[in-house]
């Protein structure tokens, strides 16, 4: 009878501790709160979270356990890792660089986790960077060394749950895949060397399955594999350069995935296309899409088409600066216009600004202005790279998650893209020369000062 009670009791326990609640409970406040919208994106859903007057915020969330980053999409985006039957508090104070955010509740060891786990990437990014010009052998030890590192952050948290450190396993896996499917082609685009991809890489990334919708919608490091995956069938100079793409989307299963990619499409779109490869992409985006906030990117893609050309007004902007002010386009009428459009993490972008600076330094007095246009997702990564490069100029951010279809007014899918625009207002290049060219731009400068 005695063994039997005992029995009893830790099947009541097992119970006890399998019957957590089917939601999270989600709460915070946000210092700051001028009447924005706040939300949270993750597992293929985006729920906007109701705040107060005075910025605080409490939500019952029926969703799956899952990772999230909570976003205004301008100032802050910070990663969460949200389980059933979760309570967690976050206080953001967004203009606070040293604590932005901080967490409270019973839950917040995996969120902590990954917080630090963004500034641990971006210092082993920083230290590996050169991981991509290595020959096979340099680049196995940078990999080995990485995949350590990784393990090592991993196991130094305490209290992590089971299941988040087998999704963070995973993740930190399909991290590494992605960096060995690469590295072929960036290192031929860094050095202009071919290489070959060490075998035991080769076969891991010839098993990679490029159709799980659960991976989709969990790991954003399968994404990038997806992705990454998608646009190597794209080849702009084939006869025929579509047809691996569509080939490529019939055969997906995942919906999810599905619509992702023919989501992508909308980047192609381009005057440089015959009518019947633009009317292709068009159809195909309208028939996987269903998202009403991507379709109206096509329509913008579309109108852009019309209205973005050499010679035509340039399509307004009223756009926020580094002090926080908003600066419109028809404040530059009456000078020649030199538009920069480009982003953090943009490599090609990065090598443009000492020629972009010297460039403005030699017109420095003369009836011209020089503006870059971030299309930064995240408004403190621009802030941040502004003043830990010292940057001149105007400096605007476009704001692209609360505007997507900036990015495709402008063209701004493929950057650097550098537009100059006369006194008046109207379009002189819509793919001005680069200020890398030299004497080609300057001699577009001069012929329009």
């Amino acid at each position: 009878m005695k063994k039997l009670i005992i029995l009893s009791a830790a099947a009541l326990s097992l119970v006890a501790c399998n019957n957590r609640p089917d939601y999270v409970v989600l709460s915070g406040k946000l210092e700051g709160f001028n009447g924005a919208p706040i939300k949270l994106v993750g597992a293929g859903t985006t729920k906007e979270l109701k705040l107060n007057p005075d910025g605080t915020f409490r939500d019952t969330l029926k969703i799956a356990s899952n990772y999230y980053y909570i976003t205004d999409n301008m100032n802050f985006k910070f990663p969460l890792y949200l389980e059933k039957g979760d309570e967690l508090g976050v206080e953001i104070t967004p203009f606070n660089p040293a604590h932005p955010i901080k967490f409270s509740g019973r839950d917040t060891v995996a969120s902590s986790y990954l917080l630090k786990k963004t500034d641990f990437l971006m210092q082993t990014d920083q230290e590996y960077k050169g991981i991509f010009t290595e020959e096979p052998a340099g680049f196995k030890k940078g990999i080995t060394e990485l995949e350590k590192k990784f393990n090592d952050f991993l196991s130094d948290t305490k209290n992590l749950s089971k299941s988040f450190i087998k999704n963070e396993k995973k993740s930190n896996e399909y991290r590494l895949l992605l960096f060995k499917s690469a590295y072929p082609l960036i290192h031929e685009q860094i050095t202009g060397k071919k290489v070959t991809l060490p075998k035991e890489y080769a076969d891991e990334v010839a098993k990679i399955d490029y159709d799980n919708a659960d991976d989709f919608n969990t790991f954003g490091t399968y994404q990038d594999l997806v992705y990454n995956n998608f646009s190597q069938q794209y080849d702009p100079n084939a006869t025929d350069k579509l047809a691996p793409l569509m080939t490529y989307l019939s055969k997906i299963k995942s919906e999810n995935i599905k619509s992702d990619l023919a989501a992508l499409l909308i980047n192609l779109i381009s005057d440089k296309n015959t009518p019947e490869e633009n009317n292709k992409i068009i159809t195909t985006v309208k028939k996987y899409v269903k998202d009403k906030d991507i379709l109206a990117q096509l329509e913008a893609r579309m109108a852009s088409m019309v209205s973005f050309k050499d010679g035509l007004p340039l399509p307004a902007f009223n756009l926020v600066d580094r002090d926080g002010k908003m600066v419109s386009s028809d404040s530059f009428k009456g000078k020649l216009l030199y538009i920069d459009l480009w982003a953090t993490w943009c490599a090609p972008c990065k090598k443009e600004i000492p020629a972009l600076q010297k460039l403005e330094a030699e017109y420095q007095g003369k009836n011209i202005a020089f503006v870059s246009i971030s299309i930064d997702e995240v408004k403190k990564q621009w802030d941040d790279f502004l003043k830990n490069n010292k940057m001149t100029g105007v400096q605007l951010f476009a704001n692209i998650l609360e505007n997507p279809n900036f990015i495709h007014t402008y063209e701004a899918t493929s950057i650097p893209r550098f537009v100059l625009v006369d006194k008046e207002g109207k379009v002189i290049s819509t793919n001005a020369p680069r200020p890398s060219s030299g004497q080609q731009i300057k001699a577009l400068i001069d012929a329009n000062l």
